[in-house]
């Protein structure tokens, strides 16, 4: 049977063994202490971060992939503009999401707004598609004619305005003028 020997150390081997255990456990302690430090502020920022939120009408409104995004009932939506961006804006007609709510929604003209409207109506509205308005002289053969007792929305270029005539809305300039008339629409400009 073979039985190994330890060999004797020194009181000088023994202390700098020691010694230079006790430098390790040193650096490492330093080091997770730097590391952890460093990580807890990166998270910090991160979650202290709201430079991108903002109060107003009430809501709070957060910045997410270049929308403001707020929780109105529940509901998330989407604007490309804050409430106080658009509320000097010339908004008038007298349509709320109800009167959208299961019914088809169409849309005569092309323009910017009408992307956020449908991203913001699409899960109330019965379903979506261009029309020609009874009116239009300008209108593809292909599309339904529609007059102003289905809800319609026409969108023109021009000064920023929203009026209504019926159920039918005028959503005149950029998407601020769409971002209005949702903002109206779901009573924020309201309460």
């Amino acid at each position: 049977m073979l039985i190994s020997m330890r060999k004797i150390k020194s009181d000088a081997e023994l202390d700098r063994a020691q010694r230079r255990n006790n430098l390790i456990l040193g650096i490492v302690m330093i080091g997770l202490i730097v590391l952890s430090s460093a990580g807890y502020a990166i998270m910090s920022a991160v979650r202290e971060d709201t430079s991108d939120i903002v109060e107003e009408m009430g809501l709070s409104f957060s910045k997410v992939s270049g929308y403001w995004t707020t929780d109105i009932d529940g509901r998330v939506f989407y604007f490309s503009y804050l409430p106080s961006e658009v509320d000097s804006l010339d908004v008038e007609f007298n349509m709320s999401l109800v009167d959208y709510y299961g019914k088809p929604l169409y849309f005569v003209g092309s323009g910017d707004g009408s992307g956020e409207i449908v991203m913001n109506l699409k899960d109330y509205v019965l379903r979506y598609q261009g029309a020609c308005l009874n009116s239009s002289v300008d209108c593809d053969e292909s599309l339904p004619v529609k007059d102003c007792s289905s809800n319609v929305i026409v969108l023109e270029e021009g000064d920023n305005v929203v009026y209504g005539d019926g159920s039918c809305v005028w959503v005149v300039g950029d998407l601020r003028s769409a971002d209005a008339f949702l903002y109206e629409m779901l009573g924020v400009f309201d309460g």
